[in-house]
């Protein structure tokens, strides 16, 4: 989950657990309807006045539940610096892993996929 503000630039990082037990709205953020409900946060990150993120991608590091890494493009507004940053998925504040500064600034919305050496060989390679 991500917090948005303002789009389409994405200020956090939120992670839920959808099967646990759902808690009222009304103990999260004060609002007066009881009735609805909201997934239960286990982890939280909100990023430094002026940083913003691109979507976040995990990537498994073993076989437990979160064993792995959450990596995003962060992008500084007013220091003008990109980085990708690694954090630990079990952590409940998202902690960083390791944060690689970028050469160039990596656009908001940017998507990308992954493949594995064996999809790259065997790919059927068009001519022109």
């Amino acid at each position: 989950m991500c917090y948005y503000g303002p789009w389409p630039k994405i200020s956090g990082l939120a992670k839920v657990d959808l099967d646990a037990p759902r808690l009222p709205k009304v103990v999260i953020d004060g609002t007066s309807d009881p009735d609805l409900n909201e997934p239960c946060l286990v982890a939280s990150r909100r990023f430094e006045r002026g940083q913003f993120c691109g979507k976040p991608f995990f990537v498994v590091n073993g076989k437990e539940e979160d064993d792995g890494c959450v990596l995003s493009y962060i992008h500084d507004e007013e220091s003008g610096v990109s980085e990708l940053l690694v954090m630990d998925a079990k952590s409940p504040t998202l902690e960083t892993v390791a944060s690689i500064e970028l050469p160039a600034r990596v656009p908001y919305g940017f998507h990308g996929i992954f493949i594995n050496a064996d999809q790259i060989a065997n790919q059927n390679h068009a001519t022109l």
